[in-house]
């Protein structure tokens, strides 16, 4: 691993939502991208499962997170992730801060995104109406809910990194008075 050494606290929680990209974690800035969000659960060990009952139009929070390089260029005006199609995404408009998702038996609708900047990010996706002091799915008395309360410690929150390479370079000659020459 190149640069420096991570450090910090790490936190391991037994389930949230993974993301899936369809084409890996290396994409082309600027060029859309697919990505399912499945809502998971480790139950035992190292079994993942999906959390079948999270089901229908779910209105979820996302964030990009500068990795390397660690901030924007202009803090003003970070580039983000856009969803630009989904269920109920205006294609016109996009999505980036807060979006409708379908959801069939834990897995999201495929959706397309974009990043346009070079880099690493992290984005994340989480479902206001289920964190770690409330969720939907935890809060009734019965004995699945319970153990859901064990496995989403922190609700339905999840990340994804994503390696962002530019489109392409452009190298183009020196040229004086449109001229290829310099006199």
């Amino acid at each position: 691993m190149a640069g420096d050494a991570p450090e910090g606290n790490y936190t391991f929680i037994p389930g949230g939502f993974s993301i899936d990209l369809k084409g890996g974690h290396n994409i082309v800035a600027g060029e859309p991208f697919d990505a399912t969000i499945k809502a998971m659960t480790c139950s035992t060990g190292s079994n993942n499962e999906l959390v079948e009952n999270y089901n229908g139009t779910k209105l979820l929070d996302f964030s990009t997170q500068y990795q390397a390089p660690k901030k924007a260029a202009d803090p003003n005006d970070p580039i983000i992730v856009e969803i630009v199609k989904g269920i109920h995404i205006e294609p016109s408009t996009g999505a980036s801060k807060q979006a409708k998702v379908e959801f069939s038996k834990g897995v999201s609708e495929l959706l397309t995104l974009r990043y346009r900047d070079a880099g690493v990010i992290a984005w994340h996706v989480s479902d206001p109406n289920c964190t770690g002091s409330n969720c939907f799915l935890t809060s009734n008395k019965t004995k699945e809910a319970k153990a859901l309360r064990k496995q989403l410690p922190n609700g339905l929150t999840g990340s994804v990194a994503i390696n962002a390479r530019p489109w392409m370079f452009a190298i183009c000659p020196l040229t004086f008075n449109g001229k290829m020459n310099f006199d």
